[in-house]
Parts: C-alpha cells; sequence; structure tokens
C-alpha cells in the first residue's frame, strides 16, 4: 500500500493532501480557482497532490467552478478535467458540468482513500 498525507492547519484552513513524493522543482502547479490548488507533473498526467485554502467554506458550498482551467488552453483544460475524473483526485470532486468547469467538491472518507491507494 502506498502512503499519502494529509495535513490540516487550522490556523489558516488549509488542507494539503500528497498522493506521492515528488521534486518539487519538477511539479506544475495548476490553480483550479483562488482556493483549490493541483500539483502534478509537467505533462498533467497524474495528481502528486491537492490544496484547499478556505477548507471550511469549501465544504459547505454546493458547487465550485474552475475558473482558471476554463482560462487554459482547449489541451491543458482537456488534461485537467482528465485528473479530476480519475482517482484520486475524483475523491475530492464529482465534476458535474465539465463543459463550464463545474464540480461538486466531496469530502472523502479514510476508507475511501486508503481503497485508492489498493488498487
Amino acid at each position: 500500500m502506498r502512503s499519502f498525507e494529509l495535513i490540516y492547519n487550522a490556523d489558516e484552513d488549509v488542507l494539503e493532501v500528497m498522493f506521492e513524493e515528488h521534486d518539487e522543482r519538477f511539479a506544475r502547479t495548476i490553480t483550479l480557482n483562488e482556493q483549490i490548488f493541483l500539483f502534478t507533473d509537467p505533462g498533467l498526467t497524474s495528481v502528486w497532490g491537492m490544496a484547499f485554502y478556505s477548507f471550511s467554506k469549501l465544504i459547505g458550498v454546493a458547487h465550485t467552478e474552475f475558473v482558471h482551467v476554463a482560462e487554459a488552453s482547449p489541451e491543458d483544460a482537456d488534461r485537467v478535467l482528465a485528473l479530476l475524473t480519475t482517482e484520486p483526485a475524483n475523491l475530492f470532486f464529482h465534476v458535474t458540468d465539465p463543459e463550464r468547469f463545474l464540480a461538486r467538491f466531496i469530502t472523502p472518507n479514510l476508507r475511501d482513500l486508503l481503497k485508492q491507494e489498493e488498487d
């Protein structure tokens, strides 16, 4: 079973989730919106981690819009949406309207996270 790391900073209301060890010099940070950041490889082929700012507010919204993905090139937007609809990112999002870059934020339980590590 691979490891994952969840770090919550209550003072700053930030949740960081790391799925893979990576060299930050080679990581690509994708800004989904002002509160959600995706850490991936330069080719946008796997999710290494995510950061959620204002986490307590995010868990209370019905939908979130990935406004910065909408501003990306169509090729990059398609790659990011593909990452968001596969594990492990899809444990945190359900993309409800890919054309408008809307998603429902999900808080996975630990069983979901552990299960994806076994696959």
